[in-house]
């Protein structure tokens, strides 16, 4: 229902334009009238009107004048101009204050009603507008997250999950090539626990999303256990002042939290400078500073003692392979691949302090672990009592013991690969299932490789290569089987000519038919069919 405000100096226009209205036009509301250029400017202020009926001469401010001093206010109210009085000058106004029509007195009932159905209709249509910016604002920031979050992860296991690093600085908008990598680490003061899960932890996140994102150009990932892994854009011109730079804005961006969130203690590591094709290093130093952190709040890790650690290359190319073995369903290649990581672990003295697991490779582990399930439930794959995508993480950190854990995370991330081999064995199965029945049932029709596919809801270079892999034939091959099946079948009958044969089984060319008969069967049809002739 929009709001209508009439403004008249004559009591009978007001009167009837107020008849007319609650007679004839359903969606709109005579909120307020007025009599002065004054008192619509006071109306107008108090009842804030969606549409003004507006005299022009009227005592004192006139119409056009009031219509500016509203129009200061209320931008989007829509006017129309009721005056007795067809002055070039009042028109050319009205037209330059985007008035929507100039009606004249007296007005005409059908004229009044056919102006404010086409208002109505253009304020709906701007809602509906709104309604559709407003939304597709909301689709954006969720793929913004998700883009973000690949983003994160691409750097993390050196993966690409469909484009490259560059593409997703791109559409990021992400113009440098160089930049630092930093985590903030959140733990409950009281209890002395990680904050990983929970209202608490979202609650910071998203504050300290925005902060981040208001005061540099960065992109933040998603919880991981109990931190926050970001990436940030920066220049490597004075390498001092940068580390400057990032410990004050760490500082700053902590206290702010802190302020809201006493009882959570929260620090943050800083990685160094890097360029995009080492950023993953940047990563590994701000790893390397979290543990020499201590008591304090930020620190960086050209602060930490010691030389920045050169990490193995073997172990780095060994861990990216682990995904494209779960996203494959390569179960034998990944076992084997699982324990090799191990090995390497245990080589480079990384994978266990006595009997229990070392803290670094238990981070990298359930981070390959966080994608592993993403992976699963990305595919389509339904938790089960195993397979929980609720409490797989409490679990993993709850173990401490280096065997366990190691045992626990194989044979964890092996039956994600296997269910995800056999989702996609049963998903396979069903398209063959669903193309074959087609085929079957539709040969006499026109079906082509990109129809099939388009009724499948895959790619026809998809179902070509997915046909050819599991028939050890392509689709021509069989749709041409079922066909000549069938042909065969019908000379045999010898109710119909060669021709009309021809086209009960989706051929149009007889001639094209024949051929093709003869060169799978090494004779004609007509030879064929002689030797079912009585």
């Amino acid at each position: 229902m929009y709001k209508l405000l009439i403004v008249d100096d004559e009591r009978i226009v007001i009167d009837a334009v107020k008849f007319i209205i609650n007679k004839e036009v359903d969606d709109i509301l005579v909120a307020g009238t007025a009599s002065t250029g004054r008192e619509a400017i006071k109306a107008a202020a108090e009842i804030k009107p969606d549409i003004i009926l507006m005299d022009i001469r009227m005592p004192g401010i006139n119409g056009i004048e009031a219509i500016k001093e509203i129009k200061k206010i209320y931008s989007d109210v829509q006017f129309v101009i009721m005056s007795a009085y067809e002055q070039f000058e009042f028109a050319k106004q009205s037209v330059e204050l985007g008035v929507i029509d100039y009606l004249m007195k007296p007005v005409n009932k059908g004229r009044l009603v056919e102006t404010l159905k086409k208002i109505t209709e253009k304020l709906d249509m701007e809602k509906r507008l709104e309604e559709i910016q407003l939304d597709n604002m909301e689709k954006y920031k969720k793929a913004l997250t998700v883009l973000e979050q690949g983003f994160i992860y691409s750097i993390l296991f050196n993966k690409e999950y469909g484009t490259d690093l560059g593409k997703y600085k791109e559409i990021l908008n992400l113009n440098m090539d160089t930049g630092y990598m930093a985590i903030l680490h959140m733990t409950d003061k009281r209890t002395e626990k990680h904050i990983s899960t929970g209202l608490k932890s979202h609650k910071i996140y998203s504050e300290f999303k925005n902060i981040l994102k208001y005061k540099t150009k960065c992109v933040v990932g998603p919880i991981l256990v109990d931190r926050i892994i970001v990436y940030i854009q920066s220049a490597n011109e004075d390498e001092y002042s940068g580390r400057l730079d990032s410990i004050r804005m760490g500082e700053e961006i902590i206290e702010r939290i802190s302020e809201k969130e006493p009882e959570v203690r929260l620090q943050m590591s800083i990685g160094s400078i890097r360029k995009d094709d080492e950023i993953v290093y940047s990563y590994e130093e701000a790893v390397k500073a979290m543990r020499a952190v201590g008591d304090g709040k930020v620190i960086h890790i050209s602060d930490v003692s010691g030389k920045i650690i050169n990490y193995d290359s073997d172990l780095r190319v060994e861990e990216g392979n682990l995904l494209n073995l779960i996203e494959s369903g390569e179960t034998s290649s990944l076992n084997n691949a699982l324990h090799r990581l191990f090995e390497k672990c245990e080589k480079a003295e990384i994978a266990r302090t006595g009997n229990f697991i070392n803290h670094r490779l238990r981070g990298k582990l359930i981070e390959i672990m966080v994608i592993a399930h993403r992976i699963a439930d990305e595919a389509g794959i339904a938790g089960d009592s195993y397979l929980n995508f609720d409490n797989y993480l409490g679990d993993l950190i709850e173990i401490g013991n280096y065997n366990d854990f190691k045992t626990f995370f194989i044979q964890k991330v092996v039956y994600i690969a296997n269910k995800i081999n056999e989702h996609r064995d049963n998903t396979t199965n069903e398209l063959m299932s669903r193309a074959n029945n087609i085929i079957k049932t539709q040969f006499r029709e026109d079906i082509s490789l990109d129809s099939l596919s388009r009724t499948l809801g895959i790619s026809p270079q998809y179902f070509s290569r997915l046909y050819k892999n599991e028939t050890g034939r392509n689709f021509i091959e069989y749709l041409t089987d079922a066909r000549m099946t069938q042909a065969r079948k019908l000379i045999r009958e010898g109710k119909y000519s060669i021709k009309e044969i021809c086209f009960m089984v989706g051929y149009s060319d007889p001639n094209y038919f024949s051929r093709l008969f003869k060169k799978i069967e090494g004779r004609s049809p007509t030879e064929y069919a002689r030797e079912f002739e009585k």
